[in-house]
């Protein structure tokens, strides 16, 4: 089975950045391109893009590599680190001026999976500009402005730079006319919107997420910000973002869910009453449940928008111990153990899990007291 986190000598409480980090470092020195090795490179890449997932990674964690092996399958690993070198120099990737130049204003908002799982309705207050009725969208006066001196209108004001026998011709933006190529003449700037041609307003939006839709966008045609160069609004593009539950796991339909059983109902089994999304669920316990398999309900997963099918429910049980035994006695019956001779043996009990501190000289267990 892969180990991701030693595919990129990671530990398993590694951060975010050092994560990212790591990915950075191993996929430039393994890049085909340079040399590398073009399996080591996508496994790479796999492992950052399963760990660098909050959802794909608790599920990796939860369930082992098999639970994650097919989130990467449709994933280009050279797209992927190109992606990602990308955002690593232009650091203007996701700015409110990349919507405009696509002629979209972006708002988010944030729902859970019981949002998701039941349905719900939000009313969100979204604030775009709109066009200053008093100046009509100019900023100005009509015949209010001058050309700027500056850059003679063009916005823009070229320098040249040397390098040895070459010359270089940059074009800067201009900050006399603040990129717009006029000048505003005394007291013809329009007071209401303070040049700018526009004005903040907020409408409400009455949003209803469908019991198991799987919309991740909703565009409303020209109800986003106005655009003064073209006289325009541009459409209000509304995301909806599932945010990570520390219960829930989803993976397309099925939901993964932990849960805790004590040691003799997953020996003798049980009615097992689970907390779940929307009510609570009784299931059967009739076998004995080992820790390293995991338990489907049929049909109590996601459901389709269409309400035609539904994903499956996925439980891994963490079997609880019992800090005594109140009958230990009446149980050893129960177990035909032959009796030894113990005498001049002695032993201790430790941690299950130790964190060594390396960098100590002190580098014995620690003992758990009894």
């Amino acid at each position: 089975m892969k180990d991701l986190y030693k595919i990129l000598k990671v530990s398993k409480t590694a951060t975010d950045r050092e994560i990212k980090k790591a990915y950075k470092t191993l996929a430039i020195i393994n890049h085909p391109d340079k040399g590398g090795d073009e399996d080591m490179f996508k496994e790479i890449a796999e492992a950052y893009s399963i760990l660098s997932t909050p959802d794909k990674k608790k599920m990796y964690d939860l369930g082992g590599y098999e639970s994650v092996s097919g989130a990467f399958s449709n994933n280009s690993p050279f797209d992927m680190f190109n992606s990602f070198s990308s955002q690593m120099f232009d650091t203007d990737i996701f700015n409110n001026n990349n919507n405009q130049n696509n002629n979209q204003k972006l708002v988010s908002i944030n729902i859970t999976i019981n949002d998701l799982y039941s349905g719900c309705r939000q009313c969100i207050d979204i604030s775009t500009k709109i066009k200053c009725i008093k100046c009509d969208g100019r900023g100005h006066k009509l015949d209010g402005t001058i050309i700027c001196s500056h850059c003679n209108g063009s916005k823009f004001l070229k320098t040249s730079k040397s390098f040895g026998p070459f010359t270089q011709v940059v074009n800067s933006p201009c900050n006399h006319c603040n990129q717009t190529g006029i000048i505003i003449k005394d007291n013809c700037g329009c007071t209401k919107c303070n040049n700018t041609g526009t004005i903040d307003s907020t409408k409400k939006y009455n949003l209803n997420i469908t019991k198991g839709s799987d919309l991740t966008e909703i565009v409303v045609k020209g109800m986003g910000d106005y655009i003064k160069e073209l006289n325009k609004r541009n459409d209000l593009i509304i995301r909806i973002n599932e945010q990570p539950s520390d219960r829930f796991i989803r993976n397309g339909r099925d939901i993964y869910i932990e849960e805790d059983i004590n040691l003799w109902d997953s020996i003798l089994g049980s009615d097992h009453i689970i907390k779940y999304i929307d009510k609570d669920i009784i299931i059967n316990i009739d076998k004995i449940i080992d820790p390293n398999i995991f338990m489907k309900v049929d049909k109590f997963g996601m459901p389709e928008f269409n309400h035609l099918k539904q994903g499956d429910l996925i439980i891994k049980f963490n079997i609880i111990y019992p800090d005594s035994i109140q009958n230990k006695n009446s149980i050893k019956k129960l177990v035909d153990h032959p009796i030894y001779d113990h005498s001049g043996i002695n032993i201790n009990y430790f941690n299950r899990v130790e964190t060594m501190n390396h960098d100590s000289d002190d580098t014995s267990p620690t003992c758990v007291q009894q």
